[in-house]
């Protein structure tokens, strides 16, 4: 399992937020999930989303329990499962505390519905082609500029194929 350097995640991070970036954040990324695979996702989305951050004012430490809950969602967790795994002491401290499962339910969809989590949401769940609509619009630009113009044959037919 590799570890998220500071580098990385200051490099991801929009310019205003890089200098919160500490190694007291950084240590609580790393340790966070002890699953290997879990924690490559993590931080893969940790990476990918920090974009977002633009989109309002959220400290970073918000966005890192925000990217670990919708982690989970991504992975097919309901809501109160991804809540649970991302936040066990949070769950822990309402058994405790006697809180009922109702009231504990409503906390969770309040979290749900925050404005940095369904921001990170919005955008795992945009599919890549309407991300990336005009990188995909310069390939089949590409692919049929060489189906009518490329000099050798099989080159040719592999654009025609391409854009079928």
């Amino acid at each position: 399992m590799t570890q998220l350097s500071i580098d990385e995640l200051r490099g991801a991070l929009p310019t205003q937020f890089k200098k919160s970036v500490n190694k007291e954040l950084l240590d609580n990324i790393n340790n966070v999930i002890s699953d290997p695979e879990s924690y490559s996702i993590y931080r893969d989305n940790l990476l990918s989303y920090a974009y977002v951050m633009n989109s309002g004012k959220f400290k970073v430490s918000n966005y890192v329990e925000a990217i670990r809950y919708c982690s989970f969602k991504i992975m097919g967790d309901t809501n109160i499962a991804a809540y649970s795994k991302a936040f066990p002491d949070k769950i822990a401290r309402f058994n405790k505390q006697g809180v009922s499962a109702k009231d504990v339910s409503s906390y969770v969809s309040a979290y749900n519905k925050n404005k940095l989590v369904e921001l990170i949401l919005e955008q795992a769940f945009t599919p890549t082609w309407l991300l990336n609509q005009d990188l995909f619009q310069q390939a089949l630009n590409t692919q049929a500029d060489l189906m009518l113009n490329a000099n050798r044959e099989n080159v040719k037919s592999d654009a025609a194929n391409s854009l079928l």
